[in-house]
């Protein structure tokens, strides 16, 4: 699906790919559904801030908040995954 696809292409250009990846896979499946969506069309479906929020019914300022928001979230899930699996 999707975020398998979106997860797979963030996964890839990030170093210890395995690790990274699981992680990825993981802390994008605790996200709200409305996050996981701006992030399938952003980055999968490759749509501008504009086009994100006429598809979500929202503003691009706040479409541009919330990626910024959601991507330092999953960073932050990530290398809490990661931490914890090397300890």
């Amino acid at each position: 699906d999707r975020l398998q696809k979106l997860a797979e292409t963030v996964g890839e250009q990030a170093e210890g790919r395995s690790l990274r990846r699981e992680a990825l896979e993981a802390c994008l499946d605790g996200l709200p559904e409305k996050s996981r969506r701006m992030l399938e069309l952003r980055y999968v479906d490759e749509l501008s801030a504009d086009e994100v929020a006429r598809e979500i019914g929202s503003t691009s300022g706040s479409v541009r908040v919330l990626l910024t928001r959601v991507r330092a979230a999953l960073a932050d899930c990530i290398q809490r995954r990661i931490a914890t699996e090397q300890a």
